[in-house]
């Protein structure tokens, strides 16, 4: 016979034209408690029925209850028995018994329906999906079909309650996605003014580099970097497309202060002419606070009495680079920790003879954060440092590299980053990307 005249289907073979009765080929047994029949193997799940009918849920939950109330000792589990007598599997009177606690009762959704099909939900119940996922965008939160489920279960009624599966698919047939939330420091006309004229000012420092301009050799750049045993999560959101997320909305959030049981931070200084000079492990022993929500004293924020031991330090290791001990001058950004009184006259009595303030909401002027700082982040993440001894000696071996040739080129990219925001009227709207490429160049 042709290979046209043949066919193999479900793995019974037969030829067209032969009056011989069909060969049936049987399955390989793959379970001892599978059946083998003439045609094939027959899933043990096709035994019994996957819904219970509800006077078996509640027989099932009686049982179940009377042994938890029991002490849910081993010896009196009804387990056994209830495997056998309703062929459930040995974790559904758990589940069963969850549900009732979660929504009350034991019916599913379907239950209530004289044929058996889902509900046809109205746009009410739409209605309210969105201004869920609506309320989570505005805390910067991308709802799961799960956490919507659940949030509809406080308005409406379990049978009234669509699927964590059909909610999904609703989300997409209304064409949410989830969207990615860039956080970009909101600019005001101050905040502008501010910039372009402190960037001016650096610019002018930066291109003189003797006369009465010549501190700008004797500059020192500090920040804080943190570290966490884990790692902060990317803000993102429920939205459609096309659909206006609000230029602003999203600021970035206080992760400082919600991990600061398990961070490690660490103070670094540069100079833009002369390198790394050095960076400090902040220490928190005996710097606490009392919090009323958990009772206990946990680390207080930075401020100006944590940074107080480290002037002096940073001081001594910048004479030791410049040469000298006068007229070095210490640049910060706008913290509390570094503009307050205080620390204004701990700064002066370290020995520093001029306390530069940076621009506010200008991480693009700052040595540490445009350059150095992510590079720190990179190779800590691509070391897979997580613990805090595995931290420690990341940022040890990290900042080895931080060598002379890094500053100068985290100081190149800060100067046209200054020549952008001045083109921009104070403006920060740059591309970072285009300024990489001139590095390597």
């Amino acid at each position: 016979m042709c290979a046209s005249s043949n066919h193999c289907l479900a793995g019974n073979i037969h030829i067209l034209g032969d009056s011989s009765p069909v060969v049936v080929r049987g399955k390989r047994r793959r379970n001892a408690d599978d059946e083998v029949t003439e045609g094939g193997r027959v899933s043990p799940r096709k035994k019994k029925l996957r819904l219970h009918v509800t006077d078996d849920k509640i027989d099932i939950l009686n049982a179940y209850v009377k042994w938890k109330e029991g002490g849910s000792k081993e010896v009196d589990s009804p387990i056994a028995q209830l495997k056998e007598k309703y062929k459930c599997h040995r974790n559904y009177p758990a589940k069963l018994y969850n549900k009732v606690l979660k929504t009350g009762g034991v019916m599913n959704q379907w239950e209530t329906q004289p044929t058996g099909r889902p509900v046809e939900y109205g746009e009410e119940v739409w209605d309210e999906m969105v201004l869920i996922i609506r309320e989570h965008r505005a805390r910067q939160l991308a709802p799961s079909g799960r956490t919507i489920h659940n949030q509809l279960l406080k308005t409406y009624q379990v049978k009234d309650v669509p699927s964590i599966t059909t909610i999904n698919v609703k989300k997409k047939a209304m064409k949410f996605k989830i969207v990615k939330v860039e956080h970009k420091p909101v600019l005001t006309e101050k905040k502008m003014k501010e910039r372009e004229t402190y960037a001016k000012k650096e610019l002018r420092l930066r291109r003189a580099s003797s006369g009465k301009h010549a501190k700008w050799d004797l500059t020192v750049i500090i920040d804080e970097k943190w570290f966490t045993e884990e790692k902060p999560v990317k803000a993102q959101v429920l939205a459609r497309k096309g659909s206006p997320l609000g230029k602003g909305k999203f600021k970035s959030k206080g992760k400082e202060t919600r991990t600061q049981l398990v961070k490690l931070m660490y103070l670094c200084a540069v100079s833009p002419t002369k390198g790394p000079i050095g960076y400090w492990k902040l220490n928190w022993s005996g710097h606490t606070r009392y919090d009323s929500k958990t009772g206990r004293d946990v680390p207080a924020k930075v401020d100006s009495e944590l940074l107080k031991r480290i002037w002096p330090k940073i001081h001594a290791k910048a004479v030791q680079k410049f040469g000298q001990s006068h007229d070095i001058r210490l640049v910060v950004d706008k913290a509390s920790s570094h503009t307050s009184k205080k620390t204004k006259q701990y700064v002066k009595d370290a020995g520093f003879d001029d306390l530069v303030i940076q621009s506010a909401s200008s991480p693009d002027f700052s040595m540490l954060d445009a350059s150095i700082f992510p590079s720190l982040e990179k190779e800590c993440n691509k070391q897979g440092a997580q613990t805090v001894p595995e931290i420690e000696a990341a940022v040890r071996a990290i900042w080895r590299k931080v060598n002379l040739a890094e500053c100068e080129k985290a100081a190149r990219r800060v100067e046209m980053n200054m020549e952008e925001s001045v083109k921009l009227k104070g403006g920060n709207y740059y591309s970072e990307g285009r300024k990489r490429k001139a590095d390597r160049r």
